[in-house]
């Protein structure tokens, strides 16, 4: 959009700056041509590297190592269980 070009930092709301100097500019106005007006679901970082983390649970379960991999990653025992069972469904 012409008019964003044009479009200078002390243009912007005080809220818009915040994420301007986040993003940097030309990058908040491409975020801004291409999601402007929409609600845009921004997802935590701990969902996007679940399935990066439960790939490492399963790659270090030994099968005797569930106490161990439930204090280092921080989860119960009951959810390393049902991480490594996903493991075992998906080879079968």
């Amino acid at each position: 959009m012409e008019v964003l070009q044009k479009v200078k930092y002390g243009d912007l709301t005080p809220e818009q700056r915040e994420l301007a100097d986040l993003l940097g500019l030309d990058t908040f106005l491409k975020l801004v041509e291409q999601c402007g007006g929409t609600n845009l679901y921004i997802p935590k970082a701990e969902t996007i590297g679940r399935a990066a983390r439960n790939a490492m649970i399963q790659a270090e379960f030994t099968g005797y190592n569930i106490k161990a991999l439930a204090a280092k990653y921080r989860l119960s025992e009951v959810q390393i269980r049902s991480i490594v069972a996903k493991k075992d469904n998906d080879e079968s």
